[in-house]
């Protein structure tokens, strides 16, 4: 497989999960929508766990090819930013509603 048939595949990846975490679920009534990582927020005193967790799995594969020291930089600290708001249950889920991090973070790879 070529690089840069595997870099588009990564990057599909990359999306897919990125919107499953933040922005799958349509909200009806309106234009806005949820991902999961809220709504685990809600249900789980685990969530800081398996969310940072999901969103260090999102950009492993990405740091493995060594991008910039400023974007890796930029990444961790979208996900440090999330797990310590997620301390705060509800504060946690509606910044992860309203940020949607893991969609930032893969906006900043492509």
């Amino acid at each position: 497989m070529e690089k840069a048939e595997k870099d588009t595949k990564d990057l599909t990846y990359l999306r897919r999960y990125a919107r499953l975490l933040d922005s799958s679920i349509p909200i009806p009534g309106t234009n806005r929508t949820i991902g999961i990582d809220p709504i685990i927020g809600l249900v789980s005193m685990l969530e800081d766990i398996i969310s940072c967790l999901f969103s260090t799995t999102l950009v492993m594969q990405p740091l493995t090819s060594q991008p910039s020291p400023v974007l890796s930089t930029k990444i961790m600290a979208n996900i440090t930013l999330d797990a310590v708001l997620g301390m705060a249950s509800i504060l946690g889920s509606i910044y992860d509603f309203v940020y949607k991090e893991n969609e930032r973070n893969y906006h900043l790879l492509i």
